[in-house]
C-alpha cells in the first residue's frame, strides 16, 4: 500500500485516525468494496481500470443487447483489449443473462435559490426518490453543508426533501440578510436565527441521521457557494462504495469557471462519480426569478457557465438538464441508470502514479449515444477514513499544508475555482518543539501549540460554552521529508466566565510525536471544522 504523503500517528488518547496525505486508488474497486469481495487482479503491477458505459437510443431509452464486440476502448489514443465484460441492469428492468449490479447511490444535492418556484424542483426531486428508484437504491440529502446520511429508506429521504421544500425560500431570505451584515468580515458566523432555522429542517422525528459538513457552523458566507458544494460532495462519495450518481438540483447555472470545467470533472473520475445538473429556476422562454429570456442551447441566449456545465457533467459519464423541465430530467436520469455495461480493460502502457488518462470509447451501433467517465487518475489505495467529518478533516488538512508549505508538500496546489478561496492562515497559532524523551526512553519531539482564543469560534448551548479543534503536528528532517506525524482533536467547554478570561489568553496544547528519523523542523495545522476555518505555523528545531 503506497501513499503520497506522510500519516499521522494514532493518538493514544482519541484514537483519531491516521491522515494519508495522498489520495485514493481509483484504478480498482474502492477499499470499501474489497472488504467483500475477492482481491483484484494484476499485471505488470496495475489494477483493471472498470468502465460504467450507459447506452441509450434516440428516444433516450437504454440499448440492452450489445456485446463486447460492439464496444472499442481507447486510452490517451491507444486501443486497449477488453479484459472484463458484462451487463448490469436494476432490479426494475433485470433481463435475462444481465447480472444485477451493486445498488445505485444518488446523493441530491440541493443548492442555492428558490428550488421550487417555477418549474418545481423539490419536488421532481420527491417523485424521483418516492417513485422511480428501486428498493435497493441509496439517496442521501444534502443541503446547507448538512447530509442526510444515504439510506433505502426512501420516504425518510421524502420527508426531509419536503420539509426542506416548505422552508428554503425563508432560509434563502435569512442568508441574504446576514451576508450583507457581515460584509467584510468573513469569520463571523450566520445570525443564531439562521442558524436555527437551518437546523430546523433536519431536525424531525422519522428523517434519516445528520452529519454536518465543514463550515456548517456558518463561519463564512462563501461556505454556501455551490462550487464549494461541489467539492465537498465529491470528495464525501470517493469514500462511498459501488455506483454513485451525484445528483445538483440549481435555480441557475453551476458557477465552475474556466478551469473548473476540466478539474472538477478529474475529482469526479477519480471518485467514479457520475454528475448530473438539473436546473430549476427557468425552462426554455423565460427564467423564474428574473423573467429574462432563456435561449435554446448553443443559441446566444445559452451562455458560457451552462455551456462549461454542460462539459462538466458529460465528461463524467452525466447529463447538464439545462432546458427542459426538472421532473422530465429526473425521469431521464432513471431511465439512463437502469441499465449499463462494465467494462474493464488493463492499460497497455501502465501509468506512473499520480498521472490522468483520458478514456474514449466508441460502440459499432449507429444512432445511439454513449456516457462514460472520460478519464482517471491513476492513484494507489489508502486507509479509508469512516465517519464524515475524519474524511473532511483529513482532506483539509492536505489542502492547508499544501498551500501553506507548496514547496515541500507532495500534493500540487488545486487550480483555482470560482467560490473556492485559497487558504489563508486565520487562527494564528504559535510552536516552541523540544526534543526530549519519551515513556519508555525513546526519542520523541515535544511541541508547546499556543492557539490565540480571541480567533476560535465558541458555541453557545445553555450557559455552556463550547468549541472543537484539530491539531496536526509533522516533523520533518533537514531534508523535508516527514519523520513524525500525529494528530489531536481538543474539545473546549466553559462558561461564561472562563471563557472571558480565556479570551485574553491562549489556548496551550501538547503535541508529543515519535520519530523515524532525525528532526530539523515541526509544521502545525490548527483546523475548525465548524467553521471550516485554519491555521498554520511552523518551527525550526534547535
Amino acid at each position: 500500500m503506497i501513499s503520497l504523503g506522510p500519516s499521522l500517528r494514532l493518538n493514544r488518547r482519541r484514537r483519531f485516525g491516521c491522515i494519508m496525505l495522498g489520495l485514493a486508488a481509483f484504478l480498482g474497486p474502492t477499499w470499501a468494496l474489497q472488504q467483500n469481495q475477492a482481491p483484484p487482479a494484476f499485471r505488470a503491477n496495475v489494477v483493471l481500470v472498470p468502465l460504467n458505459v450507459r447506452v441509450v437510443d434516440a428516444e433516450g431509452h437504454p440499448v440492452t443487447d450489445l456485446t463486447a464486440a460492439d464496444f472499442t476502448v481507447f486510452e490517451n489514443g491507444v486501443k486497449q483489449e477488453i479484459a472484463h465484460f458484462s451487463a448490469q441492469a436494476s432490479s426494475a428492468s433485470l433481463a435475462p443473462g444481465h447480472q444485477a449490479p451493486a445498488r445505485r447511490t444518488f446523493l441530491i444535492v440541493l443548492g442555492r435559490g428558490h428550488l421550487n418556484a417555477l418549474d418545481k424542483g423539490i419536488d421532481a426531486a420527491i417523485a424521483f426518490v418516492r417513485s422511480r428508484l428501486t428498493p435497493e437504491d441509496r439517496v442521501g440529502v444534502l443541503a446547507y453543508l448538512r447530509l442526510a446520511e444515504l439510506t433505502p429508506d426512501h420516504e425518510a429521504a421524502v420527508r426531509l426533501l419536503e420539509r426542506f421544500r416548505d422552508r428554503h425560500e425563508a432560509i434563502e431570505q435569512s442568508l441574504v440578510r446576514d451576508f450583507k451584515h457581515f460584509v467584510g468580515s468573513p469569520a463571523l458566523p450566520l445570525s443564531p436565527e439562521t442558524q436555527l432555522a437551518i437546523q430546523a429542517v433536519f431536525d424531525a422525528p422519522g428523517l434519516p441521521a445528520l452529519h454536518p459538513f465543514p463550515g456548517s457552523g456558518g463561519g463564512r458566507g462563501i461556505e454556501f457557494v455551490d462550487a464549494n458544494y461541489f467539492l465537498r460532495a465529491i470528495e464525501y462519495l470517493r469514500h462511498v462504495e459501488g455506483e454513485k450518481h451525484l445528483v445538483f438540483l440549481l435555480e441557475k447555472d453551476m458557477p465552475v469557471g474556466r478551469d473548473g470545467d476540466t478539474f472538477i470533472p478529474r475529482q469526479a473520475a477519480a471518485a467514479r462519480a457520475t454528475i448530473s445538473i438539473i436546473r430549476a429556476g427557468g425552462v426554455p422562454g423565460f427564467r423564474a426569478t428574473t423573467g429574462r429570456p432563456i435561449g435554446e442551447l448553443g443559441s446566444p441566449g445559452d451562455g458560457l457557465e451552462s455551456r462549461l456545465n454542460r462539459v462538466l457533467a458529460e465528461q463524467t459519464g452525466g447529463r447538464a438538464a439545462v432546458h427542459e423541465s426538472a421532473d422530465e430530467s429526473f425521469a431521464r436520469l432513471a431511465r439512463v441508470t437502469s441499465h449499463q455495461y462494465l467494462l474493464g480493460f488493463y492499460p497497455v502502457n501502465p501509468p506512473v502514479d499520480g498521472e490522468y488518462r483520458e478514456i474514449k470509447v466508441a460502440v459499432n451501433r449507429p444512432g445511439v449515444t454513449l456516457s462514460y467517465r472520460h478519464g482517471y487518475e491513476a492513484r494507489r489505495e489508502v486507509d479509508e477514513p469512516q465517519d464524515v467529518r475524519r474524511i473532511f478533516t483529513e482532506y483539509r488538512i492536505q489542502e492547508v499544508t499544501s498551500w501553506a508549505w507548496p514547496r515541500e508538500s507532495t500534493r500540487k496546489s488545486t487550480p483555482p475555482v470560482r467560490g473556492m478561496p485559497r487558504w489563508s492562515s486565520n487562527i494564528p497559532t504559535r510552536l516552541s518543539p523540544e526534543v526530549t524523551r519519551g515513556e519508555s526512553g525513546q526519542v520523541v519531539v515535544k511541541v508547546q501549540v499556543a492557539i490565540d482564543a480571541e480567533y476560535v469560534t465558541f458555541t453557545r448551548k445553555d450557559h455552556q460554552y463550547s468549541a472543537s479543534l484539530d491539531v496536526a503536528t509533522f516533523v520533518d528532517d533537514a531534508e523535508g521529508k516527514v519523520v513524525g506525524t500525529t494528530l489531536d482533536r481538543i474539545d473546549l467547554t466553559f462558561d461564561e466566565e472562563s471563557l472571558m478570561h480565556l479570551r485574553r489568553q491562549s489556548i496551550e496544547h501538547t503535541a508529543q510525536v515519535d520519530l523515524s528519523g532525525r528532526p530539523a523542523q515541526v509544521r502545525v495545522v490548527v483546523y475548525e471544522y465548524d467553521t471550516d476555518r485554519a491555521g498554520a505555523a511552523r518551527a525550526r528545531i534547535r
